[in-house]
């Protein structure tokens, strides 16, 4: 008997980290605008707590471990949404980044180097002048080009990462 319960709320927590992870995920899917599939996500976590867990979650109240697996499984299903919608890393990003006027050549030169389309703009900042370079670029490209961008800028460059839901014009996205 104390096998068959270990074994239900493992299935229970299994259940709940697969059903949570794709909820995460679909709701990523929803955000970007891509609703084909979106509904075929919640189509299998629908058929996931139809399956496994509405089975069982009527019994739940008489069992404390089936009730730990299942908050256990909620949480660690949110996290592993979390961290897979992270490795899809889907969309693009506006990066914007504030330099001392003295580094504006060789960021921009780092910038065309990486195929990044890039605008600037002059500005003051507190105590010196500054250049403000903008590009947007797929998102699964923003961490190794902030990082290049802070690698060449000898003074303290400032970033801003921002989510693009549409863009209009423009010479492009280049990959």
């Amino acid at each position: 008997m104390i096998a068959i319960n270990i074994l239900i709320a493992f299935t229970i927590f299994l259940a709940k980290v697969v059903e949570i992870s794709l909820s995460s995920i679909k709701l990523i899917f929803m955000v970007k605008k891509e609703k084909v599939i979106a509904s075929a996500i919640a189509f299998v976590e629908c058929l996931v707590w139809a399956i496994v867990v509405s089975g069982v979650i009527t019994n739940l109240k008489d069992n404390p471990l089936w009730i730990i697996a299942y908050c256990g499984g909620y949480a660690l299903g949110y996290y592993t949404g979390s961290f897979i919608e992270e490795k899809l890393a889907m969309g693009t990003v506006f990066l914007q980044f504030i330099v001392p006027k003295s580094d504006e050549k060789i960021v921009t030169d780092k910038l065309k180097e990486m195929n990044c389309g890039i605008t600037t703009m002059s500005g003051k900042g507190t105590q010196t002048a500054v250049t403000i370079i903008m590009t947007i670029v797929p998102r699964k490209n923003a961490t190794r080009i902030t990082d290049a961008v802070a690698e060449v800028s000898a003074k303290s460059v400032f970033a801003v990462v921002s989510d693009v839901t549409k863009t209009i014009g423009g010479s492009g996205l280049r990959k």
